[in-house]
């Protein structure tokens, strides 16, 4: 990742859930990312923010979003394009084989880069009110996050 322009300074906090059971499956999500050290409590200069989107008919994906802090437009990654379908059958031939491979956490194997860290926080409070108390309960991402992605 390159710096391209100053880093944002954003600390609009992270925005409630008022569905119990989505509260529930949300903060479950950010237990998980929270046991596994991926956000740890931390310096933190600048907010991302969160929001899920339904997975199948009993799950949610997480969808860190560092397009509203202002985040990913200071910054220039290179692409990693995807094939598309008709680039993908093109190479086909008969007797060839395919399969279905989710990576999953893939991403989260990389740690972000430490100038980084900072501006990749987030507001867990509303979520974690008992922890917080009257505190701000801020951490920061340590491991590349999947964000929310916008193409021109």
């Amino acid at each position: 990742m390159w710096i391209k322009s100053p880093l944002p300074r954003d600390r609009r906090p992270q925005r409630e859930e008022k569905d119990p059971g989505v509260r529930a499956a949300v903060k479950a999500k950010l237990d998980n990312v929270r046991a596994k050290g991926y956000v740890p409590p931390g310096n933190v200069a600048s907010l991302t923010s969160y929001f899920y989107v339904p997975k199948g008919e009993h799950d949610i994906r997480m969808v860190y979003d560092a397009t509203r802090s202002g985040l990913n437009g200071c910054l220039w990654i290179p692409p990693f394009n995807l094939p598309t379908t008709d680039s993908f059958t093109d190479c086909l031939e008969a007797g060839s084989w395919m399969m279905d491979l989710d990576l999953g956490e893939m991403f989260l194997n990389f740690p972000l880069d430490p100038q980084l860290r900072p501006y990749c926080g987030i507001d867990l409070r509303p979520f974690f009110l008992e922890e917080a108390g009257d505190r701000t309960l801020w951490q920061v991402w340590v491991r590349c996050m999947i964000v929310k992605i916008l193409v021109p």
